[in-house]
């Protein structure tokens, strides 16, 4: 609801601003002489030249593109400002790039089916100088070259296809050129998105010199690399960002995989080695022990150095996206067993907009490998630490993960021994091959066929009512991630039961 009040209010402002543009070429027309009208568009093939303003519905049309196409370049930065300046996330401001970019598009389409109405299609592919810039076919020629950017961006395309997405999107570099040169004063409105832009890609240099070691890759059943990665820098950011980095994202590279410098993958991050917990508080213990001895620096440096060690690694649980995809090539390189030499990690992004410390009970809903962004939320529930410094109100966790075999529990087989060992609720719904449900593991709730969320959703507003059916939920959350279907049936069962529902997912 809040993305559609932003489209609206956008809209608006879009159109407020196309109505005083149309006034303002009207008045521009009615000043331009007879010599002008020569100089700008000489006669050509016996017609007669035109107004440089005519069409003044079309010419507005350009001029809104001007704030649309530097609106759709401000937007997308990485180490964007708009965090700190309006207090939105980085997958709030790809949301509304997404949005601002197909406004731009329509935008486009529009001048240019008015422009060639009034002037005729010829006019369209002529380079002759005119008044606002050096010719139409660079306009033209920017559409098209858009055109094929948002092509590769459209939803099943880009998932399917995301290294092509990633590099469709550098004709946005000639795209801007033929638009500047179409309309050169189009230049002074991209001047400040485009320096944001640059200074953003010059400031993530120092996290793509930035490797991290590879401490162990397995393939798993499915199509799923898990790998476990040492990284101070992002453990450190990690610690800093807001709810402890649950819904954090970091972008990988391998140079093991492909040699392309700006190929970035970005993964959701999956939690933290099962054996790091034990080793980390063994760790502190050693150094409380050791800082009581004056003569024991040595021992200081060591107890430290392995604290490091143990609270610097985390997880990424990658699953193959198709054949002859980058993470089909990864999975395939993990499972041959050949090592993983050269990773680097950029981020790590994300700060959904939760204040977990609010809800008393949490809903967990997943789908398939959706389960990633669950995993940190419930190492988290079961930390007493963080649990005390995060989640103070809470009570209760229940988590509902759907899964096409039962044999796909195993790709976080250890939090989930560890949800039953603390007394988590856990149901594992399989959707195919439902005749070995043994296989999701022991003492696991198992459910044969699909998840009905409106029902799971309303016995838990129920339970947090303590059976009032008719109050409304007082501290009930529900986390989700998964598929289309699986987000819209929960939205959906949000808005009915009037709980909160947030969506640990990132744009891509």
């Amino acid at each position: 609801s809040h993305d559609c009040l932003c489209g609206v209010i956008f809209v608006a402002c879009q159109a407020c601003a196309m109505l005083m543009e149309m006034h303002d070429v009207d008045r521009l027309a009615s000043q331009v002489r007879w010599s002008d009208r020569q100089s700008h568009y000489p006669p050509a093939h016996g017609r007669v030249a035109p107004n440089p303003f005519d069409e003044s519905f079309g010419r507005a049309l350009g001029r809104a593109l001007h704030y649309a196409l530097s609106m759709t370049l401000l937007l997308p930065t990485r180490k964007s400002v708009w965090a700190w300046l309006l207090g939105i996330n980085r997958h709030q401001c790809t949301a509304y790039h997404r949005m601002v970019s197909r406004w731009t598009m329509v935008l486009m389409a529009l001048h240019l089916l008015c422009m060639s109405d009034k002037y005729g299609i010829r006019d369209m592919f002529s380079d002759r100088q005119t008044c606002h810039g050096l010719g139409n076919l660079y306009g033209l020629l920017s559409f098209v070259l858009l055109c094929i950017v948002l092509a590769f961006a459209l939803e099943p395309i880009r998932v399917r296809f995301y290294d092509w997405f990633t590099k469709a999107h550098w004709l946005v570099v000639p795209a801007v050129v033929c638009a500047c040169l179409h309309s050169t004063n189009l230049l002074s409105y991209l001047a400040f998105p485009g320096f944001l832009l640059v200074g953003d890609y010059l400031y993530r240099v120092k996290d793509w010199s930035r490797e991290c070691a590879v401490r162990s890759a397995k393939a798993m059943e499915g199509g799923v690399a898990k790998l476990v990665l040492r990284c101070p820098a992002v453990s450190r950011a990690l610690e800093q960002m807001a709810n402890g980095g649950i819904g954090a994202y970091v972008y990988v590279k391998s140079r093991d995989l492909s040699g392309g410098i700006l190929e970035f993958h970005p993964f959701s991050i999956s939690g933290f080695p099962e054996g790091d917990r034990e080793l980390l508080q063994v760790s502190k213990m050693e150094v409380a022990v050791a800082e009581q001895q004056s003569n024991a620096d040595e021992m200081n440096k060591t107890a430290r150095d392995d604290t490091c060690r143990a609270s610097d690694e985390f997880t990424l649980h990658i699953k193959s996206a198709g054949a002859k995809s980058w993470t089909a090539r990864l999975v395939e390189h993990v499972s041959l067993g050949t090592p993983l030499r050269h990773v680097t990690i950029e981020g790590p992004y994300g700060n959904p907009d939760i204040c977990l410390s609010r809800y008393s009970t949490v809903l967990c809903v997943a789908g398939g490998i959706g389960f990633t962004p669950i995993a940190p939320f419930l190492e988290m529930a079961m930390d007493p630490e963080k649990r005390a410094r995060y989640l103070p109100k809470l009570q209760r966790v229940c988590v509902l993960w759907s899964v096409q075999r039962a044999s796909h529990a195993a790709w976080f087989a250890p939090i989930l021994a560890r949800c039953r060992s603390m007394e988590l609720e856990v149901s594992v719904y399989v959707t195919r091959d439902t005749e070995d449900t043994q296989q999701a593991g022991p003492n696991l709730n198992v459910v044969t066929g699909r998840m009905n969320v409106m029902d799971e959703v309303e016995a838990a507003v129920f339970h947090d009512n303590r059976g009032d059916d008719t109050a409304q939920s007082r501290g009930l959350a529900v986390l989700a991630c998964g598929p289309a279907a699986l987000m819209d049936d929960t939205r959906r069962a949000g808005r009915v039961h009037n709980c909160h529902v947030h969506e640990l997912l990132f744009h891509l």
